[in-house]
């Protein structure tokens, strides 16, 4: 796995950024956050999301590790893909958006009874990919469990 990309700036839209290192130019789809972090720049790091299906691969770049924890929250959620949390990101700072999150949890909490609240969202990407990996094992074990 890619976790970044060091090298120079050779070109920059706001809407992707092309790194050459060793030669080799990376095209990765990029923020508005990041494009205003990289904008100047010549010689940069930007970590990267590697996005695989079977039609197409594709690396967004991001100029820090939060904005690209966010990223991988968001797409995490039932709905958002990988563009929709491209443009959230390009729409709203990280902070708007745990923001907007933090709310979502208090009108939530307002419908539960009390034993039951959110009482604070604090999700570390570590936690994430434990959780993901855990729910990928056991759905692998549902489905062999059901092929007995």
């Amino acid at each position: 796995m890619i976790e970044y990309i060091k090298g120079a700036l050779v070109e920059l839209t706001p809407t992707e950024a092309i790194v050459e290192n060793n030669g080799i130019g990376y095209c990765t789809l990029i923020s508005l956050q990041t494009y205003e972090a990289l904008n100047g720049k010549k010689d940069i790091q930007i970590y990267i999301h590697h996005y695989l299906r079977e039609d197409e691969e594709i690396y967004y770049g991001f100029a820090s590790k939060d904005e690209r924890s966010l990223f991988r929250l968001l797409i995490g959620v039932s709905g958002i893909g990988a563009a929709t949390a491209r443009m959230m990101l390009s729409s709203l700072s990280s902070e708007e958006i745990r923001n907007a999150i933090a709310e979502a949890i208090k009108e939530v909490n307002k419908k539960l009874p009390g034993y039951k609240k959110v009482m604070q969202f604090d999700v570390r990407e570590e936690e994430f990919v434990k959780t993901t990996t855990h729910k990928i094992k056991r759905q692998a074990n549902i489905k062999k469990d059901n092929k007995k």
